[in-house]
């Protein structure tokens, strides 16, 4: 009796749904799809062929391939021509599918529609028809249908083709869809783990009621899923620990009660229970209770940089970025600044509310001004606080100030800053440290110079010249000036014998390789070295050289830039040879080999060294590369395949004032020649070189400028 009321409930609400959710019935002819399906007049046999209509005019054939409508409700289409020069001569549906063949006139601008007796007619489309010609067209009955799912279960999920449509709902755990069209689906029915599958035909004008039933005996399980805030909280299911997934808590339970417990540091403890009734998932936010609160810290701009320490743990500097979270309850707060008292206070934190306080830090300093009378360093413990004077903020507290000047004695003192009071120190001058300079030279009168100050005229012994690296200085009309650095020690007598020459400018070497030597008496003596010219840095050389070897001679004229001077002991030069080179190659026909001449042009770069110099003289060595740029080899008026190469450089020679003599050798690094590919050639191939791969050579050269090579 229940079962048949449920029944007898459910086609009454079925009924309403359906006349609620009904769609207009029509037929729907797509344009769009119309096309030829062949290009010529149809041929085949006799069956096949198209007729024509009662006025002896050619026909075309239509084939209307039909969507959502079954055969049956098919063989009641009509279709109706609304000219009345279009005659319809078949309209009939194939054997054994769902395609409406219709033949008519073949005329442009055909024009038809179809009608049905209970879905009504379908819109009119027109088309331009050639006869014995056969098209194809799509038409779709457009017509939505309402159905219901019934089941034994509330919440079961129920699925049309794999598509979740709904869940059964209670009170008489119906699921009701309202967009199918005709056709076969397959219906499923999920709870938990269980579920139920079938096939439903849904035809216009049939049973729109179906029922899917649930085994009840099987468990049923549903999946959980848990947010939590924070998201880091430990959650707890029935007393066990779940593990999180890709960052969420998601866990399969049972139907029926569930105890849960989420706990989380600086939160409150939540214990509540969860009902799982069997549906498809369930998704449940949980936010904690903080069991924190903020601090915000005001301050002044003096206190920025202020460390601030929440219950002995350092937790920023002023000014923050945003209140600190603390725990709920006593804190105790301590601000830390240089130069500044401790701040300390204690606050009450109160959950997930802001705390302000003020901070207010007392100053620990006092303005401090410290001033030498001699413009000397300012060292305060260890530490240069500037020159001549210096102002700021001292700790109060004792301190080591040091007074330091270069040739002075330091001066140590303690300085005391008792108060937040202002001090102002002042302090004298400090007292110089003196040695002896004793200069002579082999011209009286000469005048002389000390670190650039006039003193006088020579002979001069001082006894009071302050220590340190002095720079002396002698000139004489006539003469190279002297300049020489000397070494001045406490106590010690330092001495100065200079010979000048004359000529230009004389300079001590100690001024780039200065020492000092001490002599019997203790007196500390500089040493000097030699003359320097500084004139002549670039100057440009021109020359000319011979090489030859076995089977290679050459002509070369060297054009060069020479960087540096005779008294360094590194110069360097680059440039160019033209050489014009001669090579004998051996002969398949002569005994004495065929000479064949090449045009070179050769960029140049090397290092030389100079050792055992003398005002007009050097030894020198060089060493370098060349690199063959551009070759022009010819026999009998044939080009002879070249390509460019490197030869290495090694020379030894004298240099005078304005001219070079040397001898030098090239070693060809890499190949010269390629080789001879035409026949008519007739040069052996004996070896890959065809010309020596070492030379030796003489060379002059001669430099533009007066005086370069002199020291």
């Amino acid at each position: 009796m229940k079962r048949i009321l449920t029944l007898f409930i459910f086609s009454i609400v079925a009924l309403t749904a359906a006349a609620q959710g009904a769609i207009k019935q029509s037929i729907i002819i797509d344009p769009t799809t119309f096309r030829p399906v062949q290009t010529g007049p149809l041929t085949g046999v006799i069956v096949d062929q198209i007729g024509l209509d009662l006025s002896r005019r050619p026909c075309a054939r239509i084939k209307i391939f039909f969507h959502q409508m079954t055969r049956e409700q098919m063989e009641q289409l009509v279709a109706v021509y609304p000219s009345g020069s279009i005659q319809g001569t078949k309209c009939k549906v194939a054997e054994g599918n769902t395609v409406l063949i219709l033949e008519m006139t073949a005329k442009p601008a055909t024009k038809f529609y179809l009608t049905h007796p209970k879905f009504g007619t379908s819109n009119e489309v027109e088309f331009n028809l050639e006869g014995n010609k056969e098209y194809q067209l799509e038409a779709t009955l457009n017509k939505q249908l309402t159905i219901n799912i019934a089941s034994n279960v509330t919440g079961a999920s129920v699925y049309i083709n794999d598509e979740f449509r709904g869940t059964t709902v209670a009170p008489n755990n119906i699921c009701t869809i309202a967009d199918l069209f005709q056709g076969t689906y397959n219906l499923r029915l999920e709870y938990g783990d269980r579920k139920s599958e079938s096939k439903i035909e849904v035809i216009d004008g049939s049973n729109i009621y179906f029922r899917l039933d649930i085994d009840e005996t099987a468990p049923v399980y549903q999946y959980l899923v848990l947010n939590t805030t924070p998201k880091s909280a430990l959650v707890e299911i029935d007393g066990k620990s779940v593990q999180r997934k890709s960052g969420k808590i998601e866990v399969r339970l049972t139907k029926g009660v569930h105890m849960y417990r989420i706990s989380a540091d600086n939160y409150y403890t939540l214990s509540d229970t969860v009902m799982i009734d069997g549906s498809r998932r369930r998704i449940k936010d949980v936010a904690l209770k903080p069991q924190f609160g903020y601090l915000k810290v005001n301050h002044n701009n003096e206190f920025d940089g202020a460390e601030v320490y929440v219950n002995n743990r350092m937790r920023g500097t002023l000014p923050l970025e945003k209140p600190i979270s603390i725990k709920s309850g006593e804190a105790e707060i301590r601000i830390v600044k240089n130069l500044y008292h401790d701040f300390n206070t204690t606050v009450n934190i109160y959950d997930d509310q802001t705390t302000t306080i003020n901070a207010e830090l007392k100053p620990n300093f006092a303005e401090v001004t410290i001033v030498t009378e001699d413009n000397s360093e300012i060292w305060i413990d260890d530490q240069k606080y500037g020159t001549g004077k210096w102002k700021g903020r001292l700790e109060i507290g004792n301190y080591t100030v040091i007074c330091k000047k270069e040739s002075h004695e330091e001066h140590h003192s303690l300085l005391n800053v008792p108060t937040t009071e202002s001090i102002t120190q002042n302090y004298g001058a400090l007292k110089p440290i003196y040695g002896s300079l004793d200069i002579s030279c082999n011209i009286d009168g000469a005048k002389f110079y000390i670190d650039g100050v006039e003193k006088g005229t020579l002979p001069y012994i001082d006894n009071a010249v302050l220590i340190g690296n002095r720079q002396v200085k002698i000139t004489a009309p006539g003469y190279r000036d002297y300049n020489e650095s000397v070494i001045v020690e406490k106590g010690k007598t330092a001495t100065v014998s200079a010979e000048l020459k004359k000529g230009s400018t004389y300079y001590s070497s100690s001024s780039y390789n200065s020492h000092s030597s001490t002599q019997s008496n203790g007196a500390s003596k500089s040493t000097s070295y030699g003359y320097k010219d500084r004139s002549h840095m670039l100057q440009f050389g021109i020359g000319i050289e011979y090489a030859f070897g076995s089977k290679t001679s050459a002509i070369c004229m060297p054009l060069e830039f020479r960087i540096g001077r005779i008294d360094q002991f590194v110069n360097g030069f680059i440039g160019a040879n033209f050489v014009y080179r001669a090579n004998k190659f051996s002969s398949k026909t002569s005994d004495d080999g065929v000479d064949v001449g090449s045009l070179m042009l050769s960029p140049v770069a090397k290092l030389r060294f100079n050792t055992k110099r003398s005002d007009d003289f050097a030894v020198f060595y060089d060493i370098g590369g060349i690199y063959n740029l551009v070759r022009n080899t010819t026999y009998n008026e044939i080009d002879i395949e070249s390509k460019p190469n490197f030869s290495a450089l090694f020379s030894v020679g004298c240099g005078f004032s304005l001219m070079d003599l040397y001898v030098y050798g090239t070693y060809d690094i890499t190949n010269a020649y390629r080789g001879i590919e035409s026949p008519d050639v007739d040069i052996d191939m004996e070896h890959p070189f065809l010309n020596n791969r070492f030379t030796l050579g003489l060379g002059l050269k001669i430099y533009l400028g007066s005086g370069f090579m002199k020291r």
